[in-house]
């Protein structure tokens, strides 16, 4: 027996033009979106750029400027000034003399950091001259006991945070009640390395940098300038007449990032005025 098929029931394709249509739309919406995260992607390559040099401008800021807030240029704490250097007595501890024994002297409540290294020295208070004197230390021991000081000079048996002993020299005035403070010559710097610029520091009398935070932009960038100016509001090059410094700082990218056919370095920069402690 014969089957006819019911020809309003037919299954129908899809015609090539049909085909070819679809296919336009679609590579039409794929080029659309490819090109938005295209877009995308570089704008989060630039802000994480932004973000890096930030983060480097945010570390290079806090540390030159907690060491000049710090430092008196009337009493010597700076020895040298440039547009791309600046060096200084950088302090690291504090304490008060509670007792002495010969050049060495028991601290009471010290703070900080105090060390015996090359580069360590000590600004002590003279009640004779009234003046802050720098002498050497040339051994510390936070066993008070075996600095031969093991308790202070005063009732109560009160016993010393630590011991230094200072090089020989002019310690007259220094005696029980002086303000003793730790400190050590540094430079702060920028320097060029493996073909970037950083932010460096060296240590008393040491020939090259160590690398503190960067990357910055090059010297002719201002990725690190000094200003110094004195009491009348004007430029100086002399180290005991500065009362203010203005610092600059503009920081890179450690990465490339992508734009439009080529590539840049994200940068930000930052200026601050910082008063010394005079």
């Amino acid at each position: 027996m014969r089957q006819h098929r019911n020809p309003g029931n037919r299954e129908r394709g899809f015609t090539i033009i049909e085909l070819l249509v679809s296919m336009v739309i679609s590579l039409m919406l794929l080029a659309a979106a490819y090109s938005v995260l295209i877009t995308q992607v570089r704008s989060f390559e630039i802000q994480r750029g932004k973000m890096d040099a930030r983060e480097t401008l945010r570390g290079a800021a806090s540390l030159l400027t907690s060491e000049l807030r710090a430092a008196s240029s009337s009493r010597g704490d700076l020895y040298a000034i440039a547009p791309q250097t600046i060096t200084l007595r950088s302090l690291l501890g504090s304490g008060v003399i509670c007792d002495t024994l010969a050049n060495r002297y028991g601290a009471w409540q010290p703070h900080g950091d105090f060390q015996a290294t090359a580069a360590d020295s000590v600004l002590i208070f003279s009640h004779t001259s009234l003046t802050w004197h720098s002498v050497k230390v040339s051994q510390v021991w936070t066993d008070p006991a075996a600095g031969g000081i093991p308790t202070c000079d005063w009732a109560g048996g009160i016993v010393p945070g630590l011991v230094v002993q200072v090089v020989a020299g002019d310690t007259a005035g220094m005696r029980i009640g002086s303000g003793i403070r730790a400190f050590r010559r540094i430079q702060y710097g920028i320097f060029q390395q493996d073909g970037r610029w950083w932010l460096g520091r060296k240590l008393a009398s040491a020939g090259s940098y160590d690398i503190l935070t960067g990357p910055l932009s090059s010297p002719a960038d201002s990725g690190l300038v000094f200003h110094y100016y004195d009491n009348a509001g004007a430029e100086t090059a002399d180290p005991t007449q500065v009362v203010r410094v203005e610092l600059v700082l503009q920081a890179e990218s450690y990465a490339l990032a992508r734009v439009g056919s080529g590539t840049t370095l994200p940068k930000d920069s930052v200026a601050i005025m910082i008063f010394l402690r005079n």
